[in-house]
């Protein structure tokens, strides 16, 4: 099995239902690659539903990706399907009927002794039908309702070039986890990712310096005023890194949650006495 702290980069966490616009094709495969490493980490069952018609196409992307995703799907951990077949299965969608699938899926991976499903969907297989499009927003609502279960995660991957701004705006909405397109930058470089959730930036991976120079680009443009970030997920982070969050003007920083190795980082920048930055809860003395 892979190790937890030698996993795929995903800012989504268990029970969650994450949406992801691609700001680029070639983004697909990053995020894909990313979110099977995750599944097999927690021991989840990996299912991909995947737009390609001959899905042997894209495993084989991903297994130059990573050797550990072809040993996984090998094994029958990661299994990948046609989109269209699953969500369009006698040529119509039909939202309630798609959440009973995620959820006899989730019920197989447990029974198989699987820790849970993972599972992520290409979404573009709907734009070809107008009733499809139209039920696209009800359907993420209702998938947004019925989870919670740490045993499942779910992921939608939308292309902007392929959708309405509009709809693309509702459907976002309808998920706890947004990675909108303008965060994609965070990600190619590094391991480090991210996500907008509950009004915050969630970042997940390592902040280093690696990362830390496209992590201040993005927040220079997107995020220029005070910042809210979620910092749960840092597995590890440097002091470039952190310098990045503060911005090149100082902006002001609430840090709603936060890892030990950031917790650490905090001390040792004296950051807990800066009335210009909140932890919250704050930082135990030493």
């Amino acid at each position: 099995m892979v190790r937890p702290d030698d996993a795929g980069v995903v800012a989504v966490r268990p029970g969650e239902h994450a949406c992801v616009r691609l700001a680029e094709t070639a983004d697909r495969a990053r995020v894909a690659a990313g979110f099977m490493l995750d599944g097999i980490a927690r021991g989840n069952r990996v299912v991909y539903l995947c737009d390609d018609d001959d899905p042997g196409t894209f495993a084989r992307d991903l297994v130059r990706r990573d050797p550990r995703i072809a040993a996984a799907h090998a094994a029958g951990q990661v299994e990948l399907r046609v989109a269209r077949d699953v969500y369009m299965p006698d040529g119509r969608f039909d939202p309630g009927r798609m959440i009973e699938f995620g959820a006899r899926e989730r019920r197989a991976s447990l029974d198989a002794g699987h820790r849970g499903l993972s599972i992520a969907g290409d979404m573009t297989w709907a734009v070809d039908d107008s009733d499809a499009v139209g039920a696209l927003v009800q359907y993420e609502r209702a998938l947004d309702r019925t989870l919670g279960d740490p045993s499942m995660i779910n992921l939608c991957l939308y292309d902007p070039s392929r959708f309405e701004n509009g709809l693309l705006t509702e459907i976002a909405a309808a998920h706890a986890v947004d990675v909108a397109p303008e965060l994609a930058p965070i990600g190619r470089l590094g391991r480090l990712a991210a996500a907008r959730t509950n009004g915050a930036l969630r970042l997940a991976g390592d902040l280093d310096f690696v990362s830390a120079e496209a992590l201040a680009d993005v927040l220079e443009v997107h995020f220029p005023g005070p910042l809210e970030v979620d910092l749960a997920g840092l597995r590890f982070v440097d002091v470039i890194g952190m310098r990045a969050l503060r911005g090149r003007r100082g902006r002001q920083l609430t840090i709603v949650d936060a890892s030990s190795a950031v917790r650490r980082l905090v001390e040792l920048l004296a950051w807990s006495g800066d009335p210009g930055i909140t932890v919250s809860p704050a930082v135990p003395p030493p």
